[in-house]
């Protein structure tokens, strides 16, 4: 290839890259503090990547997948009701006309799972609700910047570079995966407990507090995994609680995070709850 061609080349790829960076970085600013994105800015960059693209003399099939992949982006928005925002997906078909296909894919890719891992925390650890939304745009900028980072490399450090982000997700999904696992388990022996304290609430002299404690016991030494220093509290009186305490670690970095579950159960006494019932309901049959 002429030098003269390896310099123009050269030129598009650093005016693209700093054309990208600040563009991601402005839109993911905006995405990150209000949830939403400049369609005039979205515009024109996609606008001044057609031109780069033409003038670079951009072979038509590296157009297809990215183009593709943000006409299917918009789609699912439509048809999910914005579940997927509509501006990520202008705003993938904007970086379509300026990057092509490879580093378009590895931003994409690593983009998403840095949002996949960030939405898992939100869920697990910050127990926000499954309808939280989140920018994408900041993430795809960490996507793109590591992914300039890996371009340049041979094959076998570039694959070394993603398969650390890789196992380092898939290992942070697993210890998520152990986190709610734990969760649910404590969760459930919490009521377990806390339901048979409440059936020994209903005998005479029954021993709410022996009979809670026994089983929240029985039911914290098994069943859980990845956890320790595990401890539980048992109240008794008309509602029967039980909670449990313990630490998750996390595996990485010396950090651990703090599960704490709690149930609860009255102490019902079927007989009684039974004449009440029936003492209301003929109330009710007067009274009409």
């Amino acid at each position: 290839m002429p030098a003269a061609a390896v310099d123009k080349r050269q030129r598009i790829m650093q005016i693209r890259e700093v054309m990208t960076v600040l563009f991601l970085a402005v839109m993911g600013w905006k995405d990150w503090k209000k949830k939403e994105i400049s369609l005039l800015l979205t515009g024109t960059y996609g606008i001044i990547g057609l031109a780069f693209s033409i003038y670079a003399e951009r072979p038509l099939e590296d157009w297809l997948l990215p183009f593709g992949v943000s006409l299917m982006i918009l789609a699912v928005s439509v048809l999910t009701g914005g579940e997927i925002g509509m501006g990520d997906g202008w705003i993938f078909l904007a970086l379509g006309t300026m990057l092509h296909t490879e580093m378009y894919v590895r931003m994409a890719c690593i983009g998403m799972l840095i949002a996949a891992v960030y939405a898992g925390v939100l869920l697990v650890i910050c127990k926000k609700g499954r309808k939280t939304e989140i920018p994408l745009v900041p993430f795809l900028l960490f996507g793109y910047l590591i992914a300039m980072k890996v371009r340049k490399g041979s094959f076998t450090i570039e694959a070394a570079c993603v398969m650390s982000l890789v196992l380092i997700t898939v290992m942070g999904v697993l210890y998520l995966s152990f986190f709610v696992h734990n969760r649910s388990w404590l969760t459930a022996a919490a009521y377990e407990a806390a339901l048979a304290g409440s059936i020994e609430g209903v005998q005479k002299n029954g021993q709410i507090y022996e009979a809670a404690s026994a089983k929240a016991q029985e039911l914290g030494n098994v069943g859980f995994f990845g956890a320790e220093n595990l401890s539980y509290q048992v109240s008794d009186g008309k509602t029967v609680k039980v909670s449990y305490q313990a630490d998750t670690i996390a595996g990485f970095g010396g950090f651990r995070w703090t599960l704490r579950t709690e149930g609860s159960s009255k102490i019902i006494r079927p007989a009684q709850w039974i004449r009440k019932v029936k003492a209301a309901s003929e109330i009710v049959k007067d009274t009409e």
